[in-house]
């Protein structure tokens, strides 16, 4: 099972310097995190100024990676992390 450590805001895909850059330099009102119960990952909504809606992002987080393993546990298959030059120390924690 593939396990992507790169995300995506909107359609365009992010590493995690880019996302890290994105999220320091937006105020901290104007973010926020959910969960999304349907694909099983974090969301990521920020407010980027001049714009009318907000920006969603899709990136892994500790509790996606856990979903990921538990489900291949479940499924009897191993996992294939794409992307592993990311330096995601909590991800790698998680495994």
């Amino acid at each position: 099972m593939g396990v992507p450590f790169y995300g995506y805001e909107e359609s365009t895909p992010m590493v995690n310097h880019e996302m890290e850059e994105k999220m320091k330099s937006t105020p901290q009102g104007a973010k926020e995190m959910q969960w999304n119960e349907e694909s099983r990952e974090d969301h990521f909504y920020r407010v980027v100024e001049g714009e009318v809606e907000p920006v969603w992002s899709t990136f892994p987080t500790p509790r996606f990676v856990d979903e990921r393993i538990e489900l291949a546990k479940k499924l009897n298959v191993g996992i294939s992390i794409w992307e592993m030059g990311q330096n995601f120390k909590c991800l790698f924690q998680t495994l």
